[in-house]
This record gives structure tokens, sequence and C-alpha cells, in this order.
């Protein structure tokens, strides 16, 4: 597996709640754990309670003005339920805001930031927020700290405070993310370089390669009906382009647009051994 260190700054920390109210009393003092930590370490505190898809698009717009105007450098902690089909849960409203939503909202803070979102998403299969994932498009967070299932309120407020004061404390996410039993581990740079890899292993790969050439060909005699070129020299010509399109610059293309044009920290070596084992 590639190796990634997760160097991030921040300066904040934005906890957005929607519980119900028979939830609220035990919640709240976990929340002030939370919160001491956090001012102890002179780190900003922002709480926010949203109940409705209106609440919670201001709070991300007004998180957006704040990076903008005031510098802000925030972590992101969601505090609500979340069902694996329809998203996220707003109390006491009952409405459900869908993972693909608030996907575009974390991304529009990521853009903002440039890369530089930690989303801990302390949700019922928060995880479900990367499903719209794609390379060519900007991802939504660095780094995304959730589970992938049902999980119990306990587990998810489980040594929360020791996760911050970590954090906080200039601990790396990949060291402090380890008192978190109940998260799951989304790292941007590490999801490029698995989907990079195993394109590198297709496109090396003869009847891999030989279907791509095959279907380029095909699409070539549609587009150009009347071009003079045998199937050997097209297959000749796609074999050289396909060689061409790897290499260091494979990794620059790509992560131009999914990391927002910042330099990831594997290598076209590294890849190439990753491409191997996969």
């Amino acid at each position: 597996m590639v190796s990634v260190e997760t160097e991030l700054g921040f300066n904040s920390l934005i906890w957005i709640s929607s519980l119900p109210p028979a939830e609220q009393w035990d919640a709240a003092h976990h929340v002030a754990e939370v919160e001491y930590v956090v001012r102890r370490k002179k780190v900003i505190w922002i709480q926010k309670n949203v109940s409705s898809s209106c609440d919670f698009e201001l709070v991300i717009s007004e998180i957006v003005q704040d990076i903008r105007e005031r510098g802000l450098k925030p972590i992101i902690h969601l505090d609500m339920h979340g069902s694996e089909h329809n998203g996220l849960a707003f109390e006491p409203s009952g409405e459900f805001y869908p993972w693909q939503k608030a996907f575009r909202q974390f991304q529009s803070v990521n853009k903002e930031l440039n890369n530089n979102l930690l989303v801990v998403s302390a949700v019922c299969f928060g995880m479900k927020l990367i499903t719209p994932i794609e390379l060519q498009t900007p991802t939504p967070f660095h780094v995304l700290l959730a589970p992938n299932e049902k999980v119990t309120l306990h587990e998810l407020f489980r040594n929360v405070p020791d996760f911050y004061s970590a954090i906080f404390s200039g601990e790396s996410i990949d060291q402090a993310r380890n008192v978190l039993p109940s998260m799951d581990y989304f790292h941007c740079e590490k999801l490029l370089a698995v989907t990079l890899a195993r394109v590198v292993k297709h496109t090396r790969s003869e009847p891999d390669r030989a279907k791509r050439i095959q279907r380029l060909i095909s699409e070539a005699r549609a587009t150009y009906p009347n071009s003079q070129m045998s199937d050997q020299e097209l297959n000749e010509y796609f074999e050289r382009e396909i060689a061409l399109s790897l290499g260091p610059h494979f990794i620059e293309r790509h992560a131009k647009t999914f990391l927002m044009g910042s330099t990831p920290q594997f290598t076209w070596e590294d890849l190439e051994r990753l491409s191997k084992q996969t």
C-alpha cells in the first residue's frame, strides 16, 4: 500500500448537531467535554444546531464565507443520525438530506480550503458520503472519518475528546484516528493511488489492452468512415498513445482536478509497485 502522511492545518472545530429531543440531554454532556478540550487548546469552537435542509445549507454557506473573510480552517463534525439509503436525518423535522447533496456541500467547502478539509461524520452509515466520488471532480474532503454501518451514540462519542486533544496538540490524523474504533478512514490521496494503480494494471494487461484498442478502432471507424488507415495502422497508433499516456504526467493529469492541483505524495514508481499488488 502507498504510504501517505496526512499533514493538514486547522484553527477551528465546527460542530453541527441535529438530534431528537430525547437524546439531546445525554449528548450535551459529551459535547461539553469536547468543547472544553477545544477551548483549552485555544482553538475556535463553533456549534450549530440544524433542523432542516435550509438550516444545513445556510450553515455551509456561512462556513464558506468565514473561510474567505476570517481565514477559518475548520474541522467539521457532524452529530446527527443517518440512513443508509436516505442520507442525513434532521431533527425534529424528520427530514432526510441525500448523501449526494451533502457531498456537494462539502465539496464547496473543500474547494475554498484548497483540499484541507477533515470531516468527522459521527453519523450512522456516514461513510456513504464518499459514494458519489469521481476522479473527474474535486474531492469533497481530504480526509473523512465515519462509520460504515449503524452504530450507537456511545460508540460515536467514545474517545472523541481524546481525538481532538491529539489533533489540536499537533498529532497526525493517521495516529489520532486510532482512538476512534467505530470510524472508518477515507483519504483522498490513497483513493487516487489505488484507483490509478488499477488503471495501470488493466492498461498493461494484454487482454484488457487489446479490448480497449479494438473499441478505439471501432470508434475511429464510426467517427471517420473515410479514413484510409488500415486496422494494423490504427492498432499501432493506439498502442503508442496508450503507452505515452502512462508515466509521471499520468498522476499529474488526474491530481489536477481531484486534488485541486496539489502534488500527491506518491510517485509513479509507487503506482507501478501498487499495480502489481492489486
